[in-house]
This record gives C-alpha cells, structure tokens and sequence, in this order.
C-alpha cells in the first residue's frame, strides 16, 4: 500500500522564496572568512531569482514524479509574501 501525501500550499502559492545550492553558499562563506578585515557583516548571500511557492511544489512533483495532489490552506498571519536578499554589497 502506498501511501499519498499532499504538499501544503498556503493561499494560492504567490509568495515568493529565493533558494540557492548549499555548495554556492558555503563557498560564499569561506571566502567572506578569507576576505579583508574590512569586510564586515551582516551580508546577505543567496539568490536573487525568485520561485512561487505553487511553482516550487510543481517541480517537486515532476522531479520526483509523485502524483500528490496540493492541499490549498489559508496563509498564516506572519508568513512573508515575499522574501527577496538585497545582494549588494554597501560600503
């Protein structure tokens, strides 16, 4: 018996995240410890590029083939609608 579990999706999946691969970041980590003195935090590091959250669970789906329905559920109160880094280093 197999057993089905839907992906959650809060209001219609609107909101935005921006993801990155671990290894881009790690590395993004060890140079800013190698980096001048002068550079300092905070930093933002990650990815500009942003994915709904319906867009998120579509490839999810089709990546691992899973024929999961989507469970649509109110958005919670303190849920960002979006979250976006501001990437640019400031002096």
């Amino acid at each position: 018996m197999k057993l089905r579990v839907s992906l959650t999706i809060y209001r219609d999946g609107s909101q935005t995240r921006s993801f990155c691969y671990i290894e881009d970041l790690v590395e993004g980590l060890i140079k800013l410890m190698h980096s001048p003195a002068k550079i300092t935090g905070p930093l933002n590091m990650g990815n500009d590029g942003q994915l709904t959250l319906v867009e998120l669970a579509g490839k999810i789906l089709e990546i691992t083939g899973s024929k999961s329905e989507l469970a649509y559920k109110p958005l919670p109160e303190d849920d960002p609608k979006q979250r976006w880094p501001n990437l640019i280093l400031t002096k």
